[in-house]
């Protein structure tokens, strides 16, 4: 049987097309398996979860996500996951000393949605500086690539060969008839759309109030799998945040959601990843612009 290796990116619907994957019983799906090492400092991709992956294949197609392999490092500063073409390289060098056959699933996203949308995640999870120096961090100006590589066609072009088969899509097609109907064509397997929704984002000014609450109780923001570090009660400053998110659902459906992204910041990424994207349009026939 077909082995299926989710990549990510995250920000990419992941949590979606997990659910997707949880909710079936015509795979073997493999959630989320151990990427980092125990500080969560550095990316620890053994082969351990391969292995694991490769002693399932047999009944039914084998399905691992998790939307870090690309993503592998943490960033000392912003304690987020970080990562690009060497990552690439390492992920599938393992993969091709362990399965004979597997295919790629990589989801792509427009590179200013996406880095905005990371953004908003930070902040949901204690960060505190501006959205200008989140930014100026992950896309310094002297090294733009330093920290956060989405040149999507260069990732494929590593990615990509006639053993294997990587599939591309917009985010807003995971939840997709067409999309989870390829998926299964692929696999042999009979995946159904997931029947649950996620939690939204929130609105730039109940990001606004959330980061002013991080400022105030959040001593050090923790990594991905790590709670934040505040004064006082953990528990209040949830309370806090979670209660902001239910107003603010409430005054998206009211006044609808404004852009995170002001002009100059977007104009910028945008002309950063053009030429990228071009190349990606060109090559593989994915249109981020």
């Amino acid at each position: 049987m077909t082995s299926l290796i989710h990549l990510g990116y995250s920000k990419c619907a992941s949590s979606t097309l997990q659910r997707i994957f949880s909710e079936n019983d015509s795979i073997i799906y493999i959630d989320k398996p151990e990427l980092f090492d125990g500080d969560c400092k550095s990316h620890n991709l053994s082969v351990k979860w391969m292995k694991q992956a490769k002693k399932k294949e047999g009944g039914k197609p084998v399905v691992v996500s998790h939307e870090h392999m690309l993503l592998s490092n943490i960033d000392p500063v912003l304690g987020i996951s970080i990562g690009g073409q060497k990552e690439a390289k390492d992920l599938k060098k393992k993969l091709d000393q362990v399965f004979e056959q597997y295919n790629i699933l990589l989801i792509v996203r427009e590179q200013s949605k996406l880095i905005f949308s990371r953004y908003h995640q930070y902040i949901m999870q204690g960060g505190v500086v501006s959205l200008s120096k989140f930014l100026e961090i992950i896309i310094p100006t002297d090294n733009p690539f330093k920290y956060l590589d989405y040149r999507f066609n260069k990732i494929l072009d590593i990615l990509h060969n006639k053993e294997n088969t990587v599939i591309c899509s917009d985010v807003k097609k995971i939840n997709d008839k067409k999309f989870i109907a390829s998926l299964n064509d692929l696999l042999g397997s009979d995946m159904q759309i997931g029947s649950k929704k996620l939690n939204s984002s929130v609105s730039k000014y109940g990001l606004s109030l959330i980061r002013m609450i991080n400022i105030v109780l959040v001593k050090r923001k923790e990594t991905y799998s790590k709670k934040a570090v505040v004064r006082g009660s953990y528990f209040v400053w949830f309370l806090l945040v979670s209660t902001i998110r239910k107003l603010d659902s409430f005054y998206i459906r009211i006044f609808g959601r404004n852009s995170l992204m002001d002009i100059p910041a977007e104009i910028k990424i945008k002309n950063l990843y053009a030429a990228d994207n071009a190349k990606l349009l060109e090559q593989y026939n994915i249109d981020l612009s």
